[in-house]
């Protein structure tokens, strides 16, 4: 699998605060034996800077936004941090993954991810933003 929708989140933060990387593909299904030995859990994706080791992808993400430079990703007031984190959970990514790990709920998941699009760009709206988060 060539995909991996936490691994593109981690991806994705990178790429925003054009932080330099190295991608390193793994076989989601097989995972290598050193990998394993730098994450017991398995878990994808894992950042690896310095000798230190951090999994999860909103960890990582969220890690990257306080100790790299460049534009904020997150908002630096920790309530509206932490409403932006439900309102994306709650409206973005529950609905989005129904669709990617259910098949069987294809149509059912896309259509409620369009619904709450709508209600994100309202949120938008009231707030006079383009964008969710710090910048």
């Amino acid at each position: 699998m060539r995909f991996c929708p936490f691994a593109s989140r981690s991806l994705l933060v990178l790429l925003a605060k054009e932080i330099p990387h190295e991608v390193v593909n793994i076989n989601l299904a097989s995972k290598p034996e050193w990998y394993l030995g730098k994450s017991p859990s398995g878990k994808v994706p894992l950042l690896e800077n310095d000798g230190v080791l951090l999994p999860e992808s909103m960890v990582i993400s969220e890690y990257l936004d306080e100790t790299c430079s460049g534009r904020k990703l997150l908002p630096q007031d920790p309530y509206k941090k932490a409403l932006d984190k439900v309102f994306l959970e709650s409206f973005v990514f529950s609905p989005i993954f129904k669709v990617y790990f259910n098949k069987e709920q294809y149509a059912e998941g896309f259509d409620a991810f369009w619904s709450n699009a709508a209600v994100v760009e309202d949120e938008l709206k009231k707030r006079g933003m383009k964008f969710l988060g710090g910048s």
